[in-house]
């Protein structure tokens, strides 16, 4: 928490680039780690200058990330959304099938009974 408050250490600039995607640019030094103030979840997933960093979740469930650089940092936040967004979109496409099955079934049992599509 001092780390956070300390006016010696500089101010990380942070910008979402899109709802699931942000940037930030530090001045690290090495053995420091960001504090970002977004809800940590599993599928947070980090790069630093474009390589693999560890994302972790502090004690009060926010986003912590291990950029192991040093200099200036480039951190890219990128949220991939875990086994909750793989198994939404596998429902989500589980139902447009079933939705396009059930409407073909439809559609060629009227054309076999003679009545109009």
């Amino acid at each position: 928490m001092r780390a956070i408050e300390d006016p010696s250490l500089p101010a990380a600039r942070f910008r979402w680039l899109s709802r699931h995607e942000a940037e930030i640019w530090a001045e690290m030094r090495p053995g420091q780690v960001l504090s970002v103030q977004v809800s940590y979840h599993p599928g947070w997933q980090a790069t630093a200058n474009g390589s693999k960093c560890k994302v972790l979740g502090d004690h009060l469930g926010q986003v912590v990330v291990e950029p192991d650089c040093a200099g200036d940092c480039r951190v890219m936040l990128t949220y991939r959304g875990g086994i909750e967004r793989s198994l939404t979109r596998l429902a989500a496409l589980a139902v447009a099938l079933l939705w396009a099955g059930w409407w073909l079934a439809s559609a060629l049992g009227q054309r076999r009974s003679g009545l109009p599509a």
